[in-house]
């Protein structure tokens, strides 16, 4: 539709024409985020899932419905999902599972081809509170920001990050954050950021991308399973299960979640869409004659 489009317009008319132009606009957007998916989850990709689990004595699995019992962000709040080029391994006696989520923001309002994610979770010794590392990868679209931070800016905890990475704590579970995230620990997860957000509830942390782990050149597949490997390393090594085994009922590690900044994010969204709105509106009457701009 976005080819039939943009060829009417130079080979019918003799200047642009404002609704084959937004004609053209939504099917070659479309278009762009089919292409990146099948780059992004390739079957080369899935082949070498499988090779990495041959490897690593754990298992492959190419299609596995529902969320498990997964209850990051992308987990709890899309629809119809079902889990697809899944890895199960255990490095260094951490259960990790790597995989990719297939989805629908609403049942409603279906996206051509589904939303998919690339994520990796690793099984915690014990419950931390609930934290969000947020560097912005799930915001975006095509590398273009596309919706608000979303979390109630009170929640957020200033560990002397840049302002590339913004860390949300729940309610109560600062104190433990704070041990957890020692330098070593902020340092490796600064260079995760690059690719992954991470968020931390329960038992479980995960590691969220807009990409497969696996997809790519082989370098950039060889780095991302060295990272996962350390991020395990450093798990298990961690003092902090065996300190929050001593104090369990001190620190009371609570399931409280972080909340969201509703009223924000609905606010950014419609000025943004009146703003688009009233762009649109000048381009066609610009266009159809009804508004002359005029140099002074």
């Amino acid at each position: 539709m976005a080819v039939a489009a943009a060829l009417t317009q130079i080979l019918a008319f003799d200047h642009l024409v404002a609704g084959l132009m937004l004609a053209a606009v939504a099917p070659a957007v479309v278009f762009l985020f089919s292409i990146w998916n099948i780059m992004s989850y390739s079957p080369g990709a899935m082949r070498r899932l499988q090779e990495f689990a041959e490897q690593a004595d754990g298992r492959f699995t190419l299609w596995k419905p529902g969320r498990s019992n997964f209850d990051a962000v992308p987990f709890k709040y899309d629809v119809e999902q079902e889990r697809f080029g899944v890895v199960n391994v255990a490095p260094h006696s951490i259960p990790v599972e790597i995989g990719h989520l297939s989805s629908q923001v609403t049942a409603r309002f279906r996206a051509p081809g589904g939303r998919r994610r690339a994520y990796v979770v690793y099984k915690l010794p014990e419950r931390l509170p609930h934290m969000i590392f947020s560097f912005g990868h799930q915001a975006k679209l095509l590398g273009v920001r596309v919706v608000p931070e979303q979390w109630d800016r009170s929640q957020r905890v200033d560990m002397g990050q840049d302002g590339r990475c913004k860390l949300f704590v729940a309610e109560g579970g600062e104190p433990v954050a704070r041990r957890f995230l020692s330098p070593n620990m902020m340092q490796l997860f600064k260079r995760l950021g690059r690719d992954f957000d991470i968020e931390i509830k329960g038992h479980h942390l995960y590691l969220i991308a807009n990409r497969s782990t696996a997809a790519g050149s082989q370098r950039r597949w060889k780095k991302q399973r060295a990272l996962i490997d350390e991020l395990a390393a450093t798990l298990a090594s961690s003092s902090m299960w065996e300190y929050l085994r001593k104090n369990s009922r001190r620190l009371n590690v609570r399931n409280t979640e972080i909340r969201a900044d509703i009223k924000r994010a609905v606010t950014i969204f419609f000025s943004v869409l009146a703003a688009i709105t009233v762009v649109i509106i000048l381009i066609v009457l610009t266009a159809t004659g009804h508004i002359e701009w005029f140099d002074f």
